[in-house]
C-alpha cells in the first residue's frame, strides 16, 4: 500500500528516478513477498527503463543487479541473468564501489550455482569476498563464507564446507 502511494506520489510530480524506485520496491515485494516472479521481473524492467532514461548510473547497476538476482532465484533465463549481472558488475567497477561490487559478483555466483557450475559460483563468491574486503563489509564476508560451505556440501566436499 504504501508502495502504491509513493508510485502514484512520484507520477504526481513526474519524478522519474522516484518512479523508478518505487518500481523496484514493487518488484522486490512481488518476488519475496508474493511470490510472483513474472510481475517483479515487469516491474524491474520499468526501473530500468527509466534509470536509463534519467542516466542515473546508480540506480541502473543496482536494478541490473537485481534483475540478475531475479532471474537467478527463479532459475529462469540465466544467459540473460549472466548479461545483467554483468552490466551491474561494469557499472560498479566503473564508479569504485566494492560493497556494491562485492553483492554484483555474488549475484554472478548466485547465477552459476543455479545453473550448477558450483566451481565458477566458487570463484565468484570468492572475488566478492575479496571486494568486500575491501569495503570493509564483516556482514556479507560472513554470508559469503555461508553460502561458500553450501556449495561445498553440493559438492559433497564435506573438510571445506
Amino acid at each position: 500500500q504504501y508502495t502504491t502511494q509513493s508510485l502514484q506520489l512520484a507520477e504526481k510530480v513526474k519524478d522519474k528516478n522516484g518512479i523508478a524506485d518505487a518500481y523496484v520496491m514493487l518488484s522486490i515485494i512481488y518476488f519475496n513477498g508474493l511470490h510472483q516472479n513474472q510481475p517483479a521481473i515487469e516491474y524491474n524492467e520499468k526501473a530500468i527503463q527509466l534509470y536509463t532514461l534519467t542516466q542515473n548510473k546508480v540506480g541502473l547497476a543496482s536494478t541490473y543487479n537485481l534483475q540478475a538476482r531475479l532471474f537467478a532465484l527463479s532459475k529462469d533465463q540465466l544467459a540473460i541473468a549472466h548479461q545483467y549481472a554483468q552490466r551491474a558488475i561494469n557499472i560498479a567497477k566503473e564508479v569504485k564501489n566494492e560493497d556494491f561490487l562485492g553483492w554484483c559478483l555474488n549475484s554472478k555466483a548466485l547465477i552459476f550455482d543455479a545453473e550448477g557450475k558450483l566451481d565458477s559460483a566458487l570463484h565468484y563468491l570468492q572475488i566478492s569476498t575479496q571486494a568486500y574486503e575491501k569495503a570493509g563489509d564483516q556482514l556479507n564476508i560472513a554470508v559469503n563464507g555461508i553460502l561458500s560451505g553450501n556449495i561445498y556440501l553440493k559438492q559433497k566436499k564435506y573438510l571445506e564446507a
